[in-house]
């Protein structure tokens, strides 16, 4: 799967929508791109806290500390991968 995918669905997952329907809008591939980190950054680091509120016992601060400290998007896709290991 694309990484501009994965990006996507680990938003829509989060907030259970459809693209394009969470509550920031960012949920599409088509945002997940360096001009829009910040925006990618704020959008994964609130979706993990979304699945942490949803009974994820995990240290939700180290994830999102490695997303805001990401200095691409390669790093946020290795912390969402990561991250989804404990969604299983």
């Amino acid at each position: 799967m694309e990484d501009e995918m994965i990006y996507e669905l680990f938003i829509r997952h989060a907030f259970d929508v459809e693209a394009n329907d969470d509550p920031g809008r960012l949920a599409n591939a088509g945002y997940f791109k360096i001009s829009l980190i910040s925006q990618v950054k704020a959008a994964v680091a609130y979706a993990m806290n979304v699945y942490a509120k949803n009974g994820l016992t995990i240290d939700i601060e180290l994830y999102v500390e490695r997303v805001i400290d990401a200095q691409n998007l390669s790093d946020i896709i290795a912390v969402i991968k990561e991250f989804q290991s404990h969604l299983h």
